[in-house]
């Protein structure tokens, strides 16, 4: 019986050897799906870090060091933080061919979430010192963290469903 015969018999046979199936590691044959859900989010969290750390520095630097409004540091962190996260997402999260059309959905995408987050930072990052205390750095970061959050979700969401969804 020739090498072929008995794999053929015995699909857990390769060579003579008998190929263990684990739990812990896919066997060799499972392809993976790049553009899965779990892969996605996975990269779409690890680009929200890189952009969201672009993002606050930027922010806490034109509102700490050059002294500017909530509006202008929150406007110049979210614009280099947003390019950040587009060039990224676009070639590694989603693994997409820009267009013109991606590249403009993605821009209304992001203006809406600007708005959300620009909103939901000038409103909470004063009432956060007001209302419980916090210094003024605290509550940049605090309501950062959470207009951030919430535009991330709206974010991966809106581009996984609509604009970078896998044929």
């Amino acid at each position: 019986m020739s090498a072929n015969e008995t794999a053929n018999e015995n699909p857990n046979r390769e060579n003579g050897f008998v190929v263990e199936d684990s739990a812990a590691v896919p066997m060799a044959t499972e392809t993976k799906d790049e553009h899965g859900l779990k892969v996605q989010m996975m990269r779409f969290i690890i680009s929200g870090v890189i952009a969201a750390v672009v993002d606050f520095g930027l922010t806490f630097i034109m509102l700490n060091v050059f002294g500017a409004t909530n509006f202008w540091g929150k406007t110049v962190g979210w614009i280099f933080g947003t390019i950040t996260a587009y060039i990224i997402n676009s070639r590694w999260t989603f693994k997409s061919k820009s267009s013109a059309k991606k590249v403009l959905a993605v821009a209304v995408l992001y203006l809406i979430t600007y708005a959300t987050q620009v909103g939901i930072f000038n409103v909470l990052q004063p009432w956060l010192v007001e209302a419980w205390g916090w210094s003024a750095q605290w509550a940049q970061f605090g309501a950062f963290v959470v207009a951030q959050g919430i535009a991330t979700v709206i974010n991966f969401i809106i581009q996984r469903v609509f604009i970078f969804r896998v044929k």
